[in-house]
């Protein structure tokens, strides 16, 4: 048997009964029961802090996260001088736009470390906690409220001279890799970080930085294969807190935070569409956590994206363009929600001018790409709803993906063929003359009743036969389903 199918037997398990398991840190963790399940899922990375450009488009579309940067280069320029004038300014933007926001600390001052996103010198690391507790006191309560605190961008990059712009660096086995790099490294301010923000708001959730974890040296890549397992069981110092049993990295943050971009969706692929993708690599990763700690983590990703246009990577077969953009936004955001991900923050708001390859949702100019549309689509549809199941718990119907939400009472879908060719999907009913509302991706809706127009056996027969494309559509059962209203339920 595979290490990857072992993974995910186990991890099929786990996930039923981690939702009763307390996932409390032996290091003074928060447990998954702490984040807040009625807050919005969805968010938006948006790479011009100064003017927040493209935020006021995006919350008209249903982002209501911001995943954003603190720059200690920034606030402390000169040594023991802190300046929070920057991010006070582009801080106090985001929240009076309505914003949640996770909050990403990285960008070492030259006097503190050898490379601006990479190992602190060992004489340093006491300021970098003062810095973290001066901005935590400073950031954590009104009018910011920030409770998510993240560590260096992609931390497991190795190259440090290349890709020092990602925000991290703190692989190593490349060449351009920093002095004194590695997960063990990392797991050192990892520990300084949960500590140092734990004694100032001991309810806020400590953030891995967002690992890549693909595209890995070994490929060609930039990313230190290593770094995940060295960060996870690095030996540390005694806690200096009261929980003094947590010795090691895998006990310094409360949630795992990863990227994920489909160009890199074959090392995900298992043959299941329900358990690769977005859905096979968050779980792969609960699961080497889970290996180390024994807990069932919380688990969010600050980067899913896909261009409309570029290459990632020279072998990438992946057809780029605005359209299937657009149908990556739904697969992507209906797919983290069976993956149970949250929050989810789509990469970026806008097109970055000095790329050719083009992850915004608006162009340069802020004129709104159909992926826009497909995201507004999306969140108002599904934003709120409750996830049930994947479409092959109540069909046997190969050649379309689906997940069911609910909402208000009613059934949702999201449906799109597995293929570029068209197939059919049949909804069975029990209750009298039901119909379907159809929304496109681009938010145009029809409604289907049983044997009229869009109900392809064109017979009210209780039944409702609906063409499905490679577009996904998102289908409403318009009859209020009634297991969702029983005794049993209602009395929670």
């Amino acid at each position: 048997m595979s290490k990857r199918l072992i993974v995910y037997l186990l991890l099929s398990f786990l996930l039923i009964a981690g939702t009763a398991t307390s996932a409390t840190a032996q290091g003074g963790g928060n447990s998954a029961q702490s984040l807040p399940p009625t807050l919005p899922r969805f968010g938006v990375y948006v790479r011009d802090h100064t003017n927040l450009t493209g935020s006021i488009l995006l919350k008209d579309a249903g982002a209501k996260w911001l995943e954003m940067r603190l720059l200690w280069s920034v606030v402390e320029s000169q040594q023991g001088t802190y300046d929070w004038t920057a991010p006070d300014d582009y801080l106090s933007k985001a929240v009076n736009e309505g914003y949640n926001i996770i909050l990403t600390v990285q960008s070492n001052p030259d006097w503190a470390a050898d490379t601006p996103c990479g190992p602190i010198n060992e004489e340093n690391l006491t300021d970098f906690s003062n810095f973290l507790e001066a901005a935590v006191q400073r950031y954590a309560g009104p009018p910011y409220n920030i409770r998510m605190w993240a560590f260096y961008n992609e931390p497991d990059n190795a190259d440090a001279v290349n890709y020092a712009w990602l925000g991290g660096c703190w692989g190593k086995g490349h060449p351009n890799s920093a002095q004194g790099a590695g997960g063990a490294a990392y797991a050192r301010l990892m520990q300084i970080a949960f500590e140092t923000v734990k004694r100032n708001q001991p309810d806020a959730l400590v953030l891995m930085g967002g690992l890549a974890y693909d595209n890995f040296i070994t490929e060609g890549g930039t990313f230190d294969p290593s770094f995940l397992d060295e960060f996870l069981y690095a030996e540390l110092p005694g806690a200096q807190s009261t929980q003094a049993q947590a010795n090691k990295g895998c006990d310094y943050f409360d949630m795992i935070n990863f990227h994920y971009f489909p160009a890199w969706s074959y090392r995900w692929d298992t043959g299941n569409p329900y358990t690769s993708s977005i859905i096979g690599k968050a779980n792969w990763l609960l699961q080497e956590v889970f290996q180390c700690t024994g807990r069932m983590l919380p688990i969010l990703t600050t980067e899913v994206g896909q261009p409309s246009g570029g290459a990632i990577r020279s072998s990438d077969t992946d057809p780029y363009g605005e359209e299937i953009m657009a149908r990556r936004v739904v697969q992507l955001f209906a797919r983290s929600m069976a993956a149970n991900l949250y929050p989810v923050i789509w990469f970026e708001a806008v097109d970055a001018p000095d790329s050719d390859l083009k992850y915004g949702l608006l162009r340069e100019d802020l004129t709104p790409k159909p992926a826009y549309y497909a995201y507004r689509t999306f969140t108002t549809e599904l934003g709120a709803a409750t996830y049930l199941h994947t479409l092959d718990e109540e069909s046997s119907n190969d050649a379309v993906e689906g997940y069911v939400m609910s909402l208000l009472g009613h059934r949702k879908y999201a449906l799109w063929s597995r293929s570029e060719t068209a197939t059919t999907h049949t909804f069975t009913f029990t209750a009298p003359n039901p119909k379907l509302r159809v929304v496109q991706k681009d938010g145009t809706e029809t409604i289907v009743p049983d044997g009229g127009a869009g109900d392809l056996d064109g017979q009210a027969n209780g039944s409702i036969t609906l063409s499905v494309g490679p577009s996904p559509i998102i289908v409403e059962d318009l009859t209020l389903d009634q297991r969702l209203f029983t005794p049993a339920i209602l009395k929670h």
